[in-house]
């Protein structure tokens, strides 16, 4: 019958890490974090540019459905801050918050603080083309309305 601790060494296991383990743990993840940052931006940038045009688009629309239900409505964009409200008669039906600091800057062109599309019964516009252009970093999308109505992406 073996006695324990007799003649037999037993060997104490190590848990955790070490500091150098752990700095070099943190600095292969900052090295990482480093490189993915300018992507992550792009993404996100790219993502905000995006979203503000299609709800810029739907308000659009709305206007468009509201002018043929109610016989006129109203899309009012403002550059600054960036914004836009959708009114028929003396409502303001919708409305959002597009610009910084979160969002992009809206530009309206030719130096332009506001414009304002007039849609009547029939849906239609009663205005020249409107080119809206949103952008956030080093990405752009445009909405570009006819006076038709018509709402092409670019």
């Amino acid at each position: 019958m073996e006695v324990p601790g007799s003649g037999h060494q037993h060997r104490v296991m190590r848990t955790g890490a070490t500091l150098l383990e752990l700095a070099a743990v943190l600095a292969l993840l900052g090295v990482l974090t480093g490189l993915a940052a300018p992507g992550l931006t792009r993404y996100r940038d790219r993502a905000l540019v995006h979203v503000a045009r299609e709800d810029m688009i739907g308000m659009v629309s709305t206007a468009r459905r509201l002018a043929v239900e109610r016989g006129s409505a109203k899309v009012h964009v403002r550059a600054d801050p960036a914004s836009v409200f959708v009114a028929s008669g003396a409502d303001t039906v919708r409305s959002l918050t597009l610009g910084p600091p979160a969002g992009p800057s809206v530009d309206l062109g030719s130096g332009r603080a506001t414009i304002e599309l007039v849609f009547d019964g029939l849906g239609l516009g009663r205005f020249a083309s409107a080119t809206i252009r949103l952008q956030k970093g080093d990405v752009e999308a445009e909405v570009v309305i006819s006076a038709y109505g018509r709402v092409r992406r670019r």
